[in-house]
């Protein structure tokens, strides 16, 4: 997470960043297509799953893109994936559940 005073990152690890992630975005309501990040309807703030991402890890994404990238369920970029028409926030939060799992085995 942030130091909102400072703007540092505390270093993750990729599973608890994901599950970080997945905290961040898991009400469909904090999950947006076309935008890295937004406001809903109600006014609160929304991420794509690269949002979330940058949110969460800031300058340390790299790792977490790449598991999460391998946790998709098609070639595709992840941004793309977020914001296919037939993506739904149910497929969003199946490949951080993927992703969890994958970065377990690797951890």
């Amino acid at each position: 997470m942030t130091d909102h005073e400072t703007n540092t990152y505390e270093p993750l690890t990729v599973p608890v960043a994901l599950v970080k992630i997945e905290a961040l975005i898991a009400d469909p309501k904090h999950w947006v297509k076309g935008k890295t990040k937004g406001l809903n309807s109600e006014g609160g703030v929304c991420y794509c799953l690269i949002g979330a991402i940058q949110a969460i890890c800031g300058n340390q994404t790299m790792k977490v893109y790449a598991v999460v990238h391998k946790a998709l369920p098609c070639e595709s970029a992840i941004c793309d994936f977020n914001d296919h028409f037939d993506t739904t926030h149910a497929d969003i939060m199946n490949v951080i559940k993927k992703a969890k799992e994958l970065a377990g085995e690797t951890e």
